[in-house]
């Protein structure tokens, strides 16, 4: 810490120097120059605003020495920086109050809601306070995954009352978040909705009753409906109340909305852990009913799955994220953990008892892939649970954004070289050890990779496509995916450059032991020769050819590899 801020004093100490000996005019020339003194300039700021170099009370000041001007791009790499370290959550609302006393609407609405979405993040309620009160002052609406985080961070620190109170004035000055085709997957989202899930995330039911009551139009009416019962069921066990919940579980049932497992067993825990508090060695009788309903319940939702081929019958399992041809994604809770549920819909072309039994088998394929992964030591999403009837996989909710999504905001939203290359490091660990241990992805894009928001560990998912082979051409063909994902979604930031590293640390990461180590290194040479036979792997990759094709191809004799 103390050779951080040596550093950027340093740096600050040249560059307000250099500012302070020359005239506005030459000044801004300075500035406006070269890259590398544009690059300067930036990382002083980022040193004053992130890095603790000097007070919080000399923010302001030396930002005036520096003589920077307020752009978009500047303030959100800015905020991005802030958002990283963790622990400069005041000097960052020293920095958005500098910029607005510069110019007020200079700092733009996505910066300013990127703001308050770190401030969340990091937890400083009273920061938060202050940015969210620059936004209702100004008019601005804040986007509705801001909106989500905030109301989340109020209520898990205790204030969820307060929570309801930004609700209510955000309302009254109609400035609440309007929902785009881009969220909840298919638009099943709203603020209210939005409110209602984070309270019963807590176990504040009744105030999230409160909410539905008062929103009845919008939340009592079909997709909603469906959701908001089993969040207020959510709530209510988490609060204890297994009377309410009760009640909210018949409702459920009786006017024929989707339930699944995460119900079920959200009201049995609430129900064990109501009888258990006190009396430990108890039984508990009513468990054993909530089983059988259970049961009986899913058997009957399975069998008419199972039949109906005339109409199609939509499971609602939470909040939809994502639907794709294969299936649909939900965002739920599972025994009072937050949890993605992924469900894979049949194929009405096909006739039900084999669409059953196809759907069955790749279901529990990815099942086993997702675990051997896991074993591995390939960081994977946890797997709760595997219902064959209703056709889903519960596993853990991973907080973070796609690798994807990362790499397109390259340049512009502070994605720097060292980021990128920790990226390609972790990418090729990953695989390395999955290709060490003869399980090939099938999917491997930059889309089935999250980096962890708390720890920046990368994270594979979406096992779908998965299948255990020891045959180097599926391998290769693993790589010329990922190869062609990086091509064409990301040659801004250098794709080659980041294929390249990752097959160094891929390398790295593939057993060492001594009987094999000859025939691991002629694999890894055999993945380089690949990448100037394009043409050949891709008609491999659709067709399919015998390994020894392959190694004819990159100039290489089969009895090498034996």
């Amino acid at each position: 810490m103390a050779t951080a801020v040596r550093r950027s004093m340093v740096a600050f100490s040249r560059l307000s120097g250099l500012a302070a000996g020359s005239s506005p005019g030459r000044r801004r020339a300075l500035y406006s120059g070269g890259g590398m003194r544009d690059a300067e300039l930036e990382a002083a700021v980022r040193d004053v605003v992130c890095s603790g170099a000097g007070s919080l009370d000399e923010v302001g000041g030396m930002l005036d020495r520096l003589g920077v001007a307020v752009s978009p791009a500047m303030v959100r790499r800015v905020i991005d920086s802030c958002s990283e370290r963790g622990d400069s959550s005041r000097r960052l609302l020293r920095f958005l109050s500098w910029c607005r006393s510069k110019d007020p609407w200079g700092l733009g609405d996505e910066a300013l809601d990127r703001a308050i979405g770190a401030l969340a993040r990091m937890g400083d309620l009273t920061a938060l306070r202050i940015a969210v009160g620059y936004a209702e002052k100004d008019g601005r609406r804040m986007s509705p995954e801001t909106f989500t985080v905030v109301v989340e961070t109020l209520v898990k620190t205790g204030k969820e009352d307060e929570a309801v109170r930004l609700f209510r004035g955000l309302e009254r000055q109609r400035l609440l978040p309007q929902c785009d085709a881009g969220v909840g997957g298919e638009g099943i989202w709203s603020s209210s909705l939005a409110m209602v899930q984070a309270l019963c995330m807590k176990g504040h039911a009744r105030e999230a009753q409160g909410v539905v009551w008062h929103h009845k139009r919008e939340l009592l009416v079909e997709p909603m409906v469906s959701i908001v019962q089993r969040s207020l069921l959510h709530g209510w066990c988490v609060h204890g109340n297994a009377k309410e919940a009760r009640s909210v579980l018949d409702d459920i049932k009786s006017s024929h909305s989707p339930l699944g497992l995460p119900s079920f067993n959200d009201y049995l825990h609430c129900l064990c852990h109501r009888n258990l508090k006190f009396n430990p060695s108890a039984l508990v009788p009513e468990a054993m009913d909530i089983l059988a309903e259970m049961m009986s319940y899913v058997l009957i939702q399975g069998h008419a799955r199972l039949m109906d081929s005339t109409q199609e019958q939509q499971q609602d399992f939470g909040v939809l994220l994502k639907q794709g041809a294969e299936g649909r994604v939900f965002v739920s809770t599972f025994v009072g953990r937050k949890c993605v549920i992924k469900e894979r819909f049949s194929k009405k072309y096909r006739h039900p008892l084999l669409d059953s039994k196809l759907t069955l088998k790749r279901l529990n394929a990815e099942a086993r892939c997702m675990t051997k992964a896991r074993k591995l030591g390939v960081p994977t999403p946890v797997l709760y649970a595997v219902d064959p009837l209703l056709h889903t996989l519960t596993f853990e909710y991973v907080d973070g954004l796609s690798v994807k999504d990362i790499l397109l905001g390259f340049g512009s939203n502070g994605v720097n070289e060292e980021q990128l290359n920790h990226i390609a490091t972790q990418i090729g660990n990953a695989v390395g050890k999955l290709h060490d241990g003869g399980l090939v992805h099938g999917d491997l894009t930059t889309s089935n990779m999250i980096i962890k928001n708390s720890t920046n560990q990368l994270v594979l998912i979406d096992f779908g496509l998965s299948f255990i082979s020891t045959i180097p051409e599926d391998k290769a063909v693993d790589l010329y995916v990922l190869e062609r994902a990086l091509i064409s979604m990301h040659s801004s930031c250098g794709d080659v450059k980041i294929f390249k590293a990752m097959v160094c640390h891929y390398e790295q990461a593939s057993s060492s032991q001594a009987a094999g180590q000859k025939a691991n290194n002629d694999w890894m040479k055999l993945n380089l020769d690949l990448l100037d036979n394009r043409e050949w792997l891709s008609y491999a990759a659709l067709r399919g050819h015998h390994h020894d094709d392959l190694y004819k191809v990159c100039g290489q004799d089969c009895q090498d590899f034996e």
